[in-house]
């Protein structure tokens, strides 16, 4: 074959392969054929603080432990209060063997007869025939109530001063025990005639006869008092409330009136701060204590805000939950920015300081004072915004936003504080990642935990200056005048005792403080 002739132009050497080029031509390749970058999100450009791992000593705050202490006995006495008054049986007395059925569900803190008689200036006990019920006509059924006096008037058989014939033998001219002319009668009833005979000859009754002649005076005026044997204890104790607690109760209810609107408003931002915007209502029930909210508060206060909130079948389990309708956004405002903005100059997104107060005695040590003084100029994230639950839960930004969740749960609290176990169950229902308790013991200049009344209870220190809070709610007023209540019997017993002259003079200080 001819061969093709030479080509005019030089055959070049093949394109270089990108291995081959240089250094920096490569890199200029490659940032050419990357994507655009994303925008950091905006925690890219917040400062950085060192996370220090430091445990911090406890110190015992005796002013927040009186806080706490000086309402031991008050959630008890209160549910029993709710209890004797509710409208279902008021105004009818409670049988003592009812109420301590109901123990664990008042939580009282031992034997219902002791927890009443604890408090002789708020609870009336009485014997059961002092009761309104059972002043009624008498009657043969197999387990009649009968009025039966707390004193027995026994008298021993062939007294003077009782009526009681006992037949003997015939040979002493007596009465047998079946004699026909046995005539039993009642002691101290003049109007009481019972005759139990058997001899048709006289033409006498028998016992079962429907002409039996059976009058039993059960009016005040007669006196009726049986002959009881030592071994039967037929008394029935019935606890009414004293009129200065039923004075009180009425008082309270007016207050539970006037601050419906506040109450709900509160329970609509702790709807806001959950990430399914419900909670289930046997938590909120739990909480019911600390929010002020009444134990009918279902059927009380929800049905009056239907644009706040609806009742709804619970998506995991067979319960209820209270869901939130309509979002305010006047209302996501925490207390720290509400605290912030009264001030002047606050920004979203400005890093706000939580007010610290340590007690007298404690003191940081240096590089975790410094830690703390750097971790408080970081960012303030809204507990009612989404943005710091996508943090990493190792930063310090993500712990400043959890302290910020905490914060903003005990200020809708109405005495600033909460039982442990209920602020880590409402935790979870807000979206606190687990372990979000060591944040309590890590910032005690924030928080503090006491262990009184055989609990732990998280106190926020600045709703308080020593035991006395800050702002008072009306409902804790209420609750201040039951504690007055309750001491009056605590002075008494001190008054009784000479021993205890000194716990008098306290309960009069304390007094003082509350008014």
């Amino acid at each position: 074959m001819p061969q093709s002739p030479p080509s005019q132009f030089p055959i070049l050497p093949p394109p270089p392969k990108p291995h081959s080029l240089g250094r920096i031509q490569t890199m200029l390749l490659r940032r050419l054929l990357r994507k655009p970058p994303s925008p950091p999100p905006p925690c890219t450009f917040l400062p950085a603080a060192t996370f220090i791992d430091a445990k911090i000593k406890w110190v015992r705050d005796r002013g927040l432990d009186h806080a706490v202490e000086k309402e031991k006995h008050l959630r008890p006495l209160h549910a029993l209060k709710n209890l004797l008054l509710h409208p279902s049986h008021n105004p009818l007395p409670l049988s003592l063997s009812s109420i301590s059925d109901l123990s664990s569900r008042l939580r009282l803190p031992f034997r219902a007869i002791r927890f009443i008689r604890k408090y002789p200036s708020v609870f009336l006990e009485q014997s059961s025939s002092s009761d309104p019920i059972l002043q009624q006509p008498f009657s043969l059924d197999p387990n009649p109530r009968l009025p039966f006096s707390p004193e027995p008037n026994l008298r021993q058989p062939n007294s003077p001063e009782t009526n009681l014939r006992l037949p003997i033998s015939p040979e002493k001219n007596q009465r047998l025990p079946n004699s026909p002319e046995m005539n039993l009668r009642l002691p101290n009833s003049p109007e009481t005639n019972l005759e139990l005979t058997s001899s048709p000859e006289k033409n006498l009754h028998q016992p079962n006869s429907p002409e039996m002649n059976l009058r039993l005076p059960i009016s005040p005026e007669t006196n009726l008092r049986l002959p009881i044997s030592p071994e039967m204890n037929l008394r029935r104790p019935v606890i009414l409330p004293m009129p200065e607690l039923v004075r009180l109760h009425e008082e309270e209810q007016m207050v539970y009136q006037s601050t419906q609107a506040e109450t709900a408003d509160r329970l609509l931002r702790l709807l806001m701060m959950t990430p399914q915007r419900r909670i289930p209502l046997t938590v909120i029930s739990k909480l019911s204590w600390e929010l002020g909210l009444r134990d009918d508060f279902a059927r009380s206060l929800l049905p009056l805000y239907p644009d706040y909130f609806r009742v709804i079948p619970s998506e995991s389990t067979d319960s209820l939950d209270l869901e939130l309708v309509c979002w305010n956004d006047e209302l996501a405002v925490s207390a720290m920015e509400n605290r912030a903005r009264k001030t002047g100059g606050y920004r979203k997104g400005d890093s706000l300081a939580f007010p610290m107060v340590f007690p007298r005695g404690f003191s940081l040590e240096k590089k975790i004072r410094n830690w703390v003084e750097e971790w408080q100029r970081l960012p303030y994230l809204s507990p009612y915004e989404d943005s710091g639950r996508c943090l990493d839960p190792s930063s310090p930004l993500a712990e400043k936003w959890t302290v910020g969740m905490l914060h903003e749960l005990l200020s809708l609290m109405i005495g600033k504080k909460a039982e442990k176990e209920e602020l880590v169950l409402l935790g979870e229902c807000v979206g606190l990642r687990p372990g979000f308790k060591k944040e309590i013991l890590r910032f005690p200049g924030i928080f503090y935990l006491s262990n009184k009344n055989r609990t732990h209870t998280v106190v926020l220190r600045e709703g308080y200056k020593r035991d006395i809070l800050v702002e008072k709610h009306p409902l804790m007023a209420m609750r201040f005048q039951y504690i007055r209540l309750m001491r009056q019997s605590a002075a008494g017993d001190a008054a009784s005792a000479p021993a205890h002259g000194a716990a008098a003079e306290d309960f009069v200080r304390e007094d003082e403080e509350l008014g």
